[in-house]
């Protein structure tokens, strides 16, 4: 008799346990192991493309001081439901984050409290000694899903597809990748290196780990491409999770400001160089999204406190960066446009390579540059070089092509808004056509096979402005004179 009590207690036992187990298990929709009725409001805020604008500039731009103070305040008053994301491009665009390769705003990152970061088409601008450099120094992951080196899956050793991060009792998976064939607007020299591929599938695999693997209560998608429509199979039901793959979308790249939705999931973007906030909210009830909005913050309206920490950091990078950034190179009588700065852009090419004979051999009747790299205007008044560092922020060297009359053509009909012609024919004593143009423009038409050769010069775009508004070439803005 006590022995069948025994045997009678332990059969309990097991079949309460096997209740508890069921229990748990069939519980389709719960991604963790018990249920919570509490509605949680967890909002997402991202930065994308903005290029350094580390200074704040009257009307222009907030600076990240402004910026980061309005983060920091989200974030300390409520710190287990505020996310602060990133969709690329953050380092390279200013004299203020060039002259450190991003240093300054890693730092500046670091303090605010970013959660993650996508990388953009102009991180790899200086090559990957410097993403590993600001990876190593960065207080958050540096993510992309489909970047791997060519004809490999192997990822760079900088990079993760995706970060789950754990806030009170909320468990998110951020995602990261860029646009399809990015490498286009990169450095051919630079971007041969590496597949950039298309990364919706990629997407989907890592949104069915972070839900039935890492259990997470939401997965968020930041990349660094402009392209919503291309995302819309992420917004349907997968067969895995039984969960859309991603639960909001932040987008960049293309400077865009966006703020819709696709069958329901909140997709935006903040234009560039911090002028909005990209901000996504969701409701999440039992572990699951039951809610979802989203808004665009304009920052020169709302971002308007400095944060001591924040000018602390650039009070130390300040000294060696006023010295180049506030020299003066001329003056503008009138306010100049983004596409006359291409213009003059290319007039000073033009100007370089043909005083230039001795480092060139031939002269060129031709110059361009691309509009892409012309980033904003110049206003009235005294012109300093941060100014047009401000403009031409890439570190573009000048080169001289060699083309036939078929490349010349390419040459003339592509970058046509951007350039400088003299009406000469072009043609050297060589019997070849001769185009001044930027590495960046030339590698991009190399990869079509138009150039039969080239001179390069370790002369920087910014720098031959410069040279020529010196010289007195640039009709719209005088030189100093000293």
């Amino acid at each position: 008799m006590k022995r069948f009590n025994v045997f009678k207690r332990i059969g309990i036992l097991f079949s309460l346990l096997f209740l508890v187990s069921c229990n748990t298990n069939n519980n389709s929709n719960n991604n963790n192991n018990n249920n919570d009725d509490t509605v949680k409001t967890i909002n997402f805020y991202s930065l994308n493309d903005f290029h350094g604008a580390i200074e704040y500039q009257t009307g222009k731009q907030a600076g990240i001081s402004r910026i980061g103070n309005y983060l920091m305040t989200e974030k300390a008053n409520n710190p287990n439901t505020t996310f602060i994301l990133s969709s690329g491009d953050m380092w390279q665009g200013s004299v203020d984050s060039n002259l450190n390769h991003g240093a300054l705003m890693t730092d500046m990152m670091n303090k605010i409290g970013f959660d993650s970061m996508a990388i953009g088409n102009h991180e790899f601008d200086w090559g990957e000694e410097y993403i590993r450099t600001n990876q190593k120094n960065m207080n958050f992951p540096l993510l992309g899903c489909n970047i791997f080196y060519k004809g490999t899956q192997n990822y760079p050793d900088y990079l993760k597809p995706y970060t789950t991060i754990t806030k009170g009792d909320v468990k998110i998976g951020i995602i990261g990748s860029v646009q399809v064939g990015i490498g286009s607007s990169i450095l051919r020299s630079i971007s041969n290196k590496f597949d950039y591929l298309l990364p919706n599938d990629y997407i989907k695999k890592y949104s069915d780990i972070l839900f039935t693997v890492e259990k997470c209560d939401a997965v968020i998608l930041s990349t660094h491409d402009g392209n919503y429509g291309g995302y819309k199979d992420l917004t349907t039901v997968s067969t895995v999770s039984k969960r859309n793959y991603v639960d909001g979308i932040f987008l960049g790249h293309d400077h865009q400001v966006y703020n819709d939705s696709l069958n329901g999931v909140p997709y935006s973007e903040g234009g560039s160089s911090g002028k909005m906030i990209a901000n996504i909210t969701l409701k999440i009830k039992n572990h699951n999204v039951i809610e979802s909005s989203n808004e665009v913050i304009d920052c020169i309206n709302n971002c308007t406190q400095e944060n001591n920490e924040l000018n602390a950091i650039y009070d130390v990078y300040k000294p060696g960066i006023e010295v180049i950034k506030n020299k003066v190179v001329g003056n503008a009588p009138n306010y100049i446009s983004k596409s006359d700065v291409g213009l003059i852009a290319a007039k000073s090419i033009y100007h370089y390579i043909n005083k230039h004979t001795e480092e060139f051999d031939y002269k060129v009747n031709f110059a361009c540059t691309n509009a892409g790299g012309v980033r904003t205007y110049i206003n009235a008044g005294e012109v300093t070089y941060g100014e047009i560092y401000q403009c031409l922020p890439f570190d573009n060297n000048i080169v001289m092509a060699y083309v036939d009359s078929y490349g010349l053509g390419l040459y003339k009909s592509q970058y046509e808004s951007t350039s400088y012609d003299d009406g000469g024919s072009g043609l050297g004593s060589d019997g070849k056509y001769h185009v001044g143009t930027i590495n960046y423009v030339y590698e991009k038409m190399d990869g079509d096979g138009v150039n039969l050769s080239s001179v390069y010069s370790p002369s920087i775009l910014r720098d031959i402005v410069v040279e020529a508004i010196n010289d007195n070439i640039i009709s719209a803005i005088t030189p100093i004179v000293s």
